[in-house]
Order: C-alpha cells, then sequence, then structure tokens
C-alpha cells in the first residue's frame, strides 16, 4: 500500500502592519487670528504664516497697524500717543524754566 504523499509550502507570513499615521500638528489649528499653519518636520511641527496685523510664533500678537509695532495692539498706540504727549509738555515746562516760554496768540 504504497500512499502518495504531497507536500506544500506554508503560506507566506501576513504583511507588516502598516503604522499609524501621525496627527498632522496643524489639525490642532494652533495659528491664532487667520495665521495659516504649515507641517515643517521640527522639533514644534508647524509654523504659522500670520495675516496682516499680527505677528508672532502662533499670530497672537497684535501689530499696531500704522507703524507696524508689535505689542498690544490699541494698547500700544495708546502708549506711544502719551509718551509724545509727555514729552512735549517736558519741553515746555524746560522752556518755562528757561525764561524762553513760548506766548500763544489769543483768538477771540
Amino acid at each position: 500500500m504504497d500512499k502518495a504523499c504531497t507536500w506544500s509550502p506554508p503560506p507566506p507570513p501576513p504583511p507588516p502592519p502598516t503604522p499609524a499615521k501621525s496627527a498632522s500638528a496643524c489639525s490642532a489649528t494652533p495659528c491664532e487670528n487667520g495665521g495659516a499653519c504649515k507641517d515643517v518636520p521640527s522639533a514644534v511641527g508647524f509654523v504659522c504664516t500670520c495675516a496682516d496685523g499680527f505677528s508672532g510664533a502662533l499670530c497672537s500678537d497684535e501689530e499696531w497697524p500704522i507703524m507696524g509695532i508689535p505689542g498690544e495692539g490699541f494698547l500700544a498706540g495708546v502708549g506711544l500717543v502719551i509718551s509724545a504727549i509727555a514729552a512735549i509738555f517736558k519741553r515746555k515746562s524746560d522752556a518755562d524754566k528757561d525764561g524762553d516760554a513760548v506766548e500763544m496768540d489769543e483768538k477771540v
């Protein structure tokens, strides 16, 4: 009684699982005030391109629109105006001490 023996190779191993894609750093929308987020290969993982009038790493700093000075927006402008007014009064005060006071014409 001869029995025929058949042999077949074992099936190939299953492919390795595909690594899960890491979430985009921009998926959390880190850029503020309408800034555009771009993923970059770095420690931070993203870069923000700020809309006009804003600056900073996350576009959270409002710029004073007239001079483009980063700061707290309106408050930065108010601070500059107050500084200018203080300088004018200081000059007038110094001129009064020197006896060089500027007289103003009275308007009727």
